[in-house]
């Protein structure tokens, strides 16, 4: 028997269930928080429930149970790799609940890329039973070459133009699309090439379907300033027998500015979620040489770093993280032919106000001295998605590990930074540690910096996660293995 007001109901007046609150896992049971501060067990959080608010009035329902709960709003959520978003019941927002004509019925939406004629092909459908019990229904095809949209081709290494719904407006008749693609040799090399707004009116019989460009081409991509470039051929090289040194002060600064997300403002309008980058390298070297031959003595010593700065902003909001890598180093070769060469340097990573990482190291090997490279910034025309001012990079050696820096979608309505860096630096990536910032919001900034240490086989928690618009919490930021919704 259907109770009042629930998704059993014919036609829905609220969304809901009897209680609302944190999902959590701990590896063998699962459970509900609710209000008082007692739990409901839940036997899998695999299972997940969602709310979507279609513009219905807060339900009436009366009980004796001061936990029950019952909300009219979006909690959505972003599942492992954050690719589709979910609502109520486990439907991804691309389906669901619309509200046409005065009626609530079903909506469902099918994005398909043609990669041999470059075309991007949009099809919505709704569909409700009318009175006599017949179905009622209509599609519409909307097709945008990619053209259109400033979607370029770079080569064969791009896969294909994928969809993914951001928002939608609480009675389904507007949706955030996101069009992007990946470059699958690179873990990092994911780039949003176009924000659309798909705008449903009309009726179930006669669907009209149109379509606004919100951000496309390079401002979706990225758009690469280079502010400093040190040149072709800077400083000076000095030699002693078969080392050699470039030294100076070589300093490149660039940025990447794009407009990666979108979400429905608090005024019901788009609002695109600005992501910017700003990566200044500064390589210092110096270096001596004294007498000859087997007695010669060739000395050098460098300080290479790099000063990040990452923003995400969006509706006059913004959450900014700055990472500050350093290496030192400095090392003396003995002997013309370097029969053998000290050397000693540390690392330090920084992310915000948390100390990553603070490591020495040193070594005698045979060799000399060969250290003529210097921090360049990205070539003219370089594709912005694999640019690495999208990481918190060091390449003063440490095993060339290069831990990872993006920014990341929580759910449809919230967006953070993270770093991730492995724990053994040296040797593999995992265990790691994972940091993030507080997440940006349509309303606010939400979280403390928040730092996440996995290890291999971890449970879901770290990569499932969730923002409530009716607490303000994102579950991102809870030391839980699993967490959602429910």
């Amino acid at each position: 028997m259907a109770f009042p007001n629930t998704p059993l109901d014919p036609v829905p007046a609220v969304w809901g269930w009897p209680w609302h609150g944190p999902l959590s896992w701990n590896g063998t049971a699962g459970w509900v928080s609710v209000p008082s501060g007692r739990t409901v067990p839940v036997t899998s959080v695999t299972h997940w429930t969602y709310l979507w608010d279609i513009g219905m009035p807060v339900a009436t329902v009366e009980s004796d149970d001061p936990d029950e709960q019952w909300w009219n709003v979006a909690v959505l959520r972003a599942p492992r790799g954050g690719g589709v978003l979910y609502a109520y019941g486990g439907q991804t927002i691309s389906a669901g609940a619309i509200l046409l004509n005065g009626l609530v019925g079903q909506l469902g939406l099918v994005v398909t890329s043609d990669s041999d004629n470059h075309l991007i092909r949009i099809t919505p459908g709704v569909g409700v039973m009318d009175e006599q019990n017949h179905w009622v229904g209509s599609e519409r095809t909307i097709t945008i070459p990619w053209a259109d949209l400033g979607i370029t081709i770079p080569g064969p290494q791009v896969t294909n133009v994928e969809a993914q719904v951001l928002d939608r407006k609480p009675d389904g008749s507007g949706m955030i699309l996101r069009l992007m693609r990946s470059y699958p040799q690179l873990i990092s090399a994911e780039e949003t090439v176009a924000l659309l707004e798909l705008k449903l009116s009309g009726t179930f019989a006669d669907l009209v379907a149109t379509h606004e460009v919100l951000a496309s081409g390079e401002g979706c991509r990225g758009r690469l300033t280079v502010a400093a470039d040190p040149g072709e051929n800077p400083g000076t090289i000095v030699t002693g027998g078969i080392s050699r040194a470039r030294v100076g002060e070589f300093i490149c600064d660039y940025s990447i500015d794009s407009d990666h997300w979108a979400w429905y403002g608090e005024d019901g309008a788009p609002q695109i979620v600005h992501f910017t980058a700003r990566a200044v390298g500064t390589v210092t070297r110096t270096a001596s040489v004294s007498g000859a031959g087997a007695d010669m003595l060739f000395s050098s010593s460098k300080q290479e770093g790099f000063e990040y700065t990452y923003t995400i902003a969006a509706g006059g909001l913004a959450v900014t993280v700055p990472v500050h890598t350093l290496v030192t180093s400095s090392a003396t070769a003995y002997g013309a032919s370097g029969e053998h060469t000290e050397a000693s340097g540390t690392m330090v990573v920084d992310f915000g106000a948390t100390s990553v990482l603070n490591d020495s190291a040193s070594s005698d090997t045979p060799g000399g001295i060969d250290e003529i490279s210097y921090f360049r910034p990205p070539e003219a025309g370089s594709i912005p998605a694999l640019i690495p001012a999208m990481y918190a990079r060091q390449t003063g050696g440490f095993q060339g590990v290069q831990p990872l820096l993006a920014f990341a979608g929580v759910s449809n309505l919230a967006v953070e930074i993270l770093l991730r860096y492995p724990d053994n630096v040296p040797t593999v990536f995992v265990p790691e540690q994972r940091y993030y910032t507080p997440a940006l919001t349509p309303t606010g900034t939400v979280g403390e910096p928040f730092t996440y240490k996995t290890s291999q086989g971890q449970n879901g928690g770290l990569d499932l996660a969730s923002y409530n618009p009716v607490t303000q919490q994102c579950l991102r930021h809870l030391d839980l293995p699993a967490f959602g919704w429910v």
